[in-house]
This record gives structure tokens, sequence and C-alpha cells, in this order.
């Protein structure tokens, strides 16, 4: 049985402990800042009226700073609004607007003194971290990446590739939130590190959890991600920007994670790529076999294959005329 402990902290508490490093949200199944202005401003508006908060949980550690297991958009939306963040929105007409300076002293001080209740756990397992979670989100289940990356065996390194300044410019900032960059990670280390691969997640999961990812892994991956971003950079300066696009779109992205780490130069992988994913007619690519693998079952070993063989095939082909 769990042995859950409570403290509680006052708003400005929370802020100060955000800041120290006391408070950490970096486990795994924390999902992203996903929270609009409204909901934060919600939020701020029961605390000034005296309404009710959802507990929030955490696991602390033998140095005492506690790792956030819920309540990260909360704390996001306090330590946010007494930082004078954003002002108030779709709130009571008194309020509205209002940044957390403009309130009136007797206001900030209901906000700041606030009472927080934490319920926290010392000795839990990654596994109750799960299944509470579960819970706390009333049987909501993880999410396929959600759930791939609670488990998986090198998430630090994972989590750090993510990070490659690629995926600010090929991503949206909600699918940042929702890990997207995470999956491509975990993907483009599937490309390179199986032998037959599949993206399917009952491929991708096992392979995740048992691979430990040593440090030329992580650095290979990370070299293909660096020449896929020079090389849709050339193209963006040639004007090239419908195979650009295409360079960013995920299914493509990752099938060409391979060939970016084999090419022997920007000039020639972006050469091939506008080559490639600009056909004279209508398609995706110059290859019928290629276009047919990237929509419905896509994600298969077979399809996988397919657009494997047939980025090789073209790229030497391509090779042949061009150099």
């Amino acid at each position: 049985m769990l042995k859950r402990m409570n403290i509680n902290w006052n708003a400005r508490q929370l802020v100060k402990m955000c800041m120290n490093g006391s408070i950490t949200f970096d486990n795994a199944i924390q999902r992203g800042y996903v929270w609009d202005i409204k909901r934060k401003s919600l939020l701020i508006e029961s605390m000034i009226l005296g309404y009710p908060i959802p507990a929030f949980y955490a696991r602390r550690d033998e140095s005492k700073v506690f790792d956030m297991l819920d309540g990260k958009q909360r704390s996001s939306a306090i330590c946010g609004y007494l930082n004078n963040e954003y002002a108030l929105e779709g709130v009571s007409e008194e309020y509205e607007d209002k940044y957390f300076s403009d309130l009136p002293e007797e206001v900030q001080d209901d906000i700041i003194s606030y009472s927080l209740t934490v319920y926290y756990f010392e000795d839990i397992t990654d596994e109750e971290v799960n299944e509470m979670f579960y819970r706390l989100n009333n049987g909501k289940a993880l999410t396929a990446i959600e759930l791939t990356r609670v488990k998986a065996k090198s998430f630090d390194v994972i989590k750090e590739l993510s990070k490659h300044e690629i995926f600010t410019e090929a991503l949206k900032e909600s699918q940042i939130n929702k890990y997207t960059n995470e999956d491509i990670v975990i993907k483009a280390l599937v490309m390179m590190y199986s032998e037959k691969p599949s993206l399917k997640n009952d491929f991708v999961r096992p392979f995740i959890i048992e691979t430990e990812i040593t440090d030329s892994m992580a650095g290979a991956v990370k070299l293909a991600l660096t020449d896929i971003k020079k090389a849709h950079d050339y193209l963006c300066e040639n004007e090239q920007n419908k195979a650009a696009k295409k360079l960013y779109t995920r299914t493509h992205l990752i099938s060409l994670v391979p060939l970016a780490y084999e090419a022997d130069s920007i000039e020639t992988l972006a050469e091939f790529i506008k080559w490639f994913f600009t056909p004279e007619k209508r398609g995706v690519s110059v290859s019928s076999v290629y276009n047919a693998h990237c929509s419905s079952g896509s994600n298969s070993q077979y399809a996988v294959e397919m657009r494997d063989r047939e980025l090789r095939e073209h790229f030497k082909k391509y090779m042949g005329v061009h150099y």
C-alpha cells in the first residue's frame, strides 16, 4: 500500500521552490505546457475567490526535491501570473485584463497566501507512478508516445536529442508539447539501429525499452538531424520551398535519417531531396513505389522497407547521372 504524506505551501512558496530547483517536472509522465490563458485565468480567479483547487502530487527524493507527478499546468499558471507573464482573460469584469501587479494589494495577498495541498511519496516505484497517473486522469490512458517514453531505457538521452534545433523549425509548439519531437527521435533510432525496422508501436516500444542508447548511437542520430536541417536551410536559400516543406513532413524526415547520416555532403543531400521530392508529374516523389507506401499502413515493416529501398536506389540513380 502506498504511504502518502502531505504538506501545504502557499503560492509564494511554490514560486520560490520552482525558481530554486526544489520542485522539478522532469519525470517522463509529465505532459508539456498545454493550458491556454483562459484556463490559467480561471485557476487564478478561483484562488482569488477562495474556491478549492485540486491537490498536487509529487515524489520526494533523498535530497528533498519534489518531482511533481501531477500539477505542472497549475504550477506554471501560478508562477507565471505572480511573475506578471500574462493578464487574466475570461474572468469577472473586475479582474479582466489585470496582471498580478494591477490587482489591489489585498487581492494580491489572497493569491500569495492561498494554501496549496501537496501529497507526496518517498518510496514509490515507476509502475506505481504510472498507475497513479492513470487514476488521477480518470482512467485516461497515456498516449502511445507517452507510454513509450515512460518505459524508455535511455529516456534522458532521448529527451536531450529531442532538444535539437531542427524541431523548433519543423514542429509547432503544440506538437512539441505532445512529444512529437521525442517520437521522431525514437523512430530515428529505430531506423538507424534495427535490422528490419517497423514504426508501429508494438515494435517501437519493445525496442526502446530494451535498447540502451550509447554515445555513438546518439551522436549518429544528432548528426543525421543536423544534416537534414542544413539540407532544409540549403533548399530554402535556393527557393526550393516545395521540397523543403516535404523534407520536414514527419514520414519523410524519419525515412531520410539513415540516408542523411551516410551522405557525403549537405549540397549533395539537398540536391537529391530537391530532385526526389519535386516530380514532374503529380505525386509526393519521383517514385511511385515510395508514394504508395506513404499513406495507409505507412508504419508497417514492409512500408518502411519499401521507402528505405526506394530512397537508396534513387539516390544511387541520382548520383550516377549527376556526379
